[in-house]
């Protein structure tokens, strides 16, 4: 790290070694849920990480067309909202899957996916979460569903 880590404060070093100890939590989450699950190549991990219940019941809704466009054998819901999980259950769709975390995991989850795409196929359903897209509505005026199409699944 050189002449950078040098310079830096003690409070800066010990945050930024607080984020790398939560982002090797979320690593070591990570292995586990996709041992647990079985999560390779051929599966969607789509992570829900914010109370937005419209932008979670849009994205939800197209969970199915996100799985058609890649291909994909099974979708991992991976949230820390209960009303996702009921959402998700109430689908009936035996290839969509939640995996409910708590909210202190789901932030280690995200520290990690900030460092390291941890698989192909994984979305972030959040405007500001783990990086800032709120311009995108804000300022382009894209509809939620256009919003979540481009931006977060990638599909256009």
């Amino acid at each position: 790290m050189g002449r950078y880590w040098d310079k830096m404060s003690v409070n800066d070093r010990a945050a930024l070694d607080a984020v790398f100890e939560k982002a090797k939590a979320g690593r070591e989450l990570w292995l586990s849920l996709s041992e647990k699950y079985n999560i390779d190549s051929d599966c969607g991990v789509i992570v829900f990480p914010v109370r937005d219940d419209e932008l979670n019941r849009e994205a939800i809704s197209l969970l199915p067309a996100y799985m058609e466009r890649f291909h994909l054998r099974q979708i991992y819901a991976v949230t820390d909202q209960e009303s996702v999980i009921e959402t998700i259950k109430g689908m009936d769709c035996q290839e969509i899957v939640d995996i409910g975390l708590s909210e202190t995991e789901m932030d280690n989850l995200l520290k990690y996916y900030r460092m390291a795409e941890f698989t192909a196929h994984i979305a972030v359903v959040s405007i500001d979460k783990p990086f800032g897209n709120d311009y995108l509505i804000k300022k382009k005026g894209l509809s939620m569903q256009d919003f979540i199409l481009s931006a977060i699944f990638k599909m256009r």
